[in-house]
C-alpha cells in the first residue's frame, strides 16, 4: 500500500505545470456536475387556466403567525424570479379587496399573506360568516385558487375601519367551519397527532422543486395546522402536496384540494417557520400549480452549493498560484 502511494506521488510530481492546472480545473468541473441531479420525468398534473396572482397584504387587517409585509416581499421576489406567465397584483387597501370580491373574476390565484387573519370587507360589517360564504362561492363557482400558507385559516378577521371588528377579531375554528359549510363540507385544521409530532417531510415533488428553485430546506418542517376536509363519503385527499406527515395517520402541508371549479392550497405551517421559508414554500407550490413543467428546468445552485463552489474555486485558484510560483522559482534557478 505504501509503495502504491509513493508511486502515485511520484507520478503527480512528474506532471507538467499545465497538467496540474488542468487537473485543478477538472476537479472544479467535477464538483459542479455532482451538484446537479438527473433530469426528472414529466409531471402528471394539468393546471387550470390561471393568469393572475393576487396577494392580500391589506393595511387595515392585522396578521397571525406571519409578518404579512415580510412574507409578501419574499414571496413576490421568488415568484418573479421564476418568470411565470402570471400577472402579480398586491392588494393593500380593504376597498380593493372588496372590489375584487364584487367583480368576481374567474380563474385567479389569491394568496392570503395575513396567516390566520383574513381581511373582512366593510360592506359585511361584522357578518364574517356571510363574507366567508361569498369567498367559498368564488372558489367553487369562479375557479379561484385560494392559498393560505400559514396557520389555521379564517381563525380571525380584520378591518380597522369597522369598530366592531378592529384590525383583528378572533372567531376561532367557526371561521373555517362556516367556509366549508358553504361548500357542503366539514373541515378542521387541528393536527391528527400531538402538535410536537406534527412535522412534515418534503415529498419527492417538493425535492424536485427545491432543486429547480435553488432552495435549502430543512429535512422536516412543522405543520401543526394541516387541513382535513370531509364530505358524506369520508375524507377528501389532496391531489398533491409538498409536505407529508406520516405517523399512524397521514396529513399534508402545502396540499391542493379540488373544490368545485376551484382549489384550496393549504400550507398549515407553524408560526415559528421563518417568513422567508414560508414564502419559498408558497412560491414553489404555486409555480408547480400554474406551470408543472417547471420541474423540468435546470436546477439552480443553492446557497450551500454556492459556498462549496466558492471554497473549491478558491482552493483551485490557490493551487494554480502555488504551481505557478514553483514553476517561476524553478526557472530562476
Amino acid at each position: 500500500m505504501l509503495s502504491e502511494r509513493r508511486k502515485l506521488f511520484s507520478l503527480l510530481a512528474e506532471e507538467s505545470p499545465m497538467q496540474r492546472r488542468l487537473r485543478a480545473v477538472a476537479l472544479v468541473i467535477a464538483l459542479l456536475l455532482s451538484l446537479y441531479p438527473p433530469m426528472h420525468a414529466q409531471p402528471e398534473w394539468t393546471p387550470p387556466p390561471v393568469s393572475k396572482l393576487v396577494v392580500l397584504d391589506v393595511a387595515e387587517a392585522s396578521f397571525g403567525w406571519v409578518d404579512k409585509d415580510r412574507f409578501t416581499n419574499f414571496f413576490v421576489r421568488e415568484v418573479r424570479k421564476m418568470d411565470l406567465q402570471l400577472e402579480v397584483v398586491i392588494l393593500q387597501r380593504i376597498e380593493d379587496w372588496e372590489k375584487l370580491l364584487e367583480e368576481g373574476p374567474s380563474d385567479i390565484v389569491v394568496v392570503n399573506a395575513h396567516g390566520e387573519v383574513i381581511p373582512l370587507p366593510s360592506s359585511y360589517r361584522a357578518d364574517w360568516c356571510a363574507f366567508l360564504g361569498r369567498l367559498a362561492r368564488m372558489v367553487r363557482d369562479k375557479g379561484w385558487v385560494l392559498v393560505n400558507p400559514v396557520g389555521y385559516a379564517f381563525w380571525a378577521v380584520g378591518n380597522s375601519k369597522e369598530p366592531e371588528i378592529g384590525s383583528v377579531k378572533n372567531i376561532g375554528e367557526e371561521g373555517l367551519s362556516c367556509f366549508a359549510a358553504e361548500l357542503g363540507l366539514t373541515a378542521t385544521a387541528w393536527p391528527p397527532v400531538p402538535e410536537s409530532e406534527a412535522y412534515g417531510k418534503p415529498s419527492e415533488l417538493a425535492r424536485r422543486l427545491f432543486d429547480v428553485m435553488g432552495y435549502d430546506m430543512p429535512a422536516s418542517i412543522p405543520v401543526p395546522r394541516p387541513l382535513r376536509l370531509f364530505n358524506g363519503s369520508g375524507e377528501i385527499l389532496p391531489l398533491w402536496s409538498l409536505l407529508e406527515m406520516r405517523n399512524n395517520v397521514t396529513a399534508y402541508g402545502f396540499a391542493v384540494y379540488r373544490v368545485g371549479r376551484g382549489y384550496l392550497l393549504w400550507g398549515g405551517l407553524h408560526g415559528g417557520v421563518t417568513d422567508e421559508i414560508a414564502a419559498q414554500l408558497t412560491a414553489a407550490a404555486i409555480a408547480y400549480f400554474v406551470e408543472p413543467e417547471v420541474v423540468l428546468r435546470p436546477p439552480a445552485l443553492k446557497r450551500s452549493q454556492l459556498y462549496a463552489i466558492a471554497f473549491a474555486g478558491a482552493g483551485a485558484a490557490l493551487a494554480v498560484i502555488l504551481i505557478a510560483l514553483r514553476t517561476f522559482k524553478g526557472k530562476r534557478r
